[in-house]
């Protein structure tokens, strides 16, 4: 690891904190229905969360033209992952906002790098990601509602950018951490054997991982 990323990670994490303490969770309570608001413990995961995703893929990624894109979508993750929790919904109005400026950086990205042929590889990531999703989501709609087919669009995009196995570990890495937090949620009695968790934020914790592989 060169000095340069080394610093670069070190920027990021602090500024994922400080995005994850403050901005991300007034974004997350602007598009909230209930009347819960981001306390000092959600600022805190949040601040912690985004600091611990900016910093990985700046380790991994380096100075690289997909790096911004790779940081709005943990940025947009996290405050989606607050609604999700607290609500266990995705709001529409957030993802409208989210998946222009990501396309947008990807594009650019894409052409800064002079690889505009990995626009394809974007589209099909997408595609791809929200077809999966929205099968599950028909054939199991108690475990997976259209928001997260949605979400699941915007961040196979992303992961298309960084080819099959990206796209592929993001994929799995989300249903094995989502079945991890299902096995601990039901041994310590948070949902029973007919319940279900918000799937949003394992989405964004393997699309997180994806990237940085």
């Amino acid at each position: 690891m060169t000095p340069g990323v080394a610093l670069l990670s070190a920027g990021l994490v602090v500024a994922g904190a400080l995005l994850g303490a403050t901005v991300l969770p007034r974004w997350a309570d602007a598009h909230s229905r209930s009347a819960a608001r981001s306390g000092a413990r959600t600022r805190l995961a949040g601040a912690a969360v985004t600091g611990i995703a900016f910093g990985l893929l700046g380790l991994r990624t380096g100075v690289d033209a997909l790096l911004p894109a790779f940081l709005a979508v943990a940025a947009v993750g996290t405050a989606i992952s607050i609604v999700d929790l607290r609500e266990r919904r995705i709001p529409n109005r957030m993802l409208l906002l989210a998946a222009p400026v990501v396309a947008v950086l990807l594009l650019a990205g894409c052409l800064l790098r002079g690889e505009p042929g990995r626009l394809l590889a974007v589209l099909a990531g997408a595609a791809a990601m929200f077809a999966l999703y929205f099968v599950v989501a028909l054939v199991v709609p108690s475990a997976m509602g259209m928001g997260d087919v949605k979400l699941a669009a915007l961040l196979g995009g992303a992961l298309g950018a960084t080819g099959l196995t990206g796209w592929l570990v993001g994929l799995v890495a989300a249903f094995m951490v989502g079945g991890i937090v299902a096995v601990i949620a039901l041994i310590t009695r948070r949902v029973g054997l007919r319940g279900s968790i918000p799937f949003g934020p394992w989405m964004v914790v393997g699309a997180v991982i994806g990237l940085a592989v």
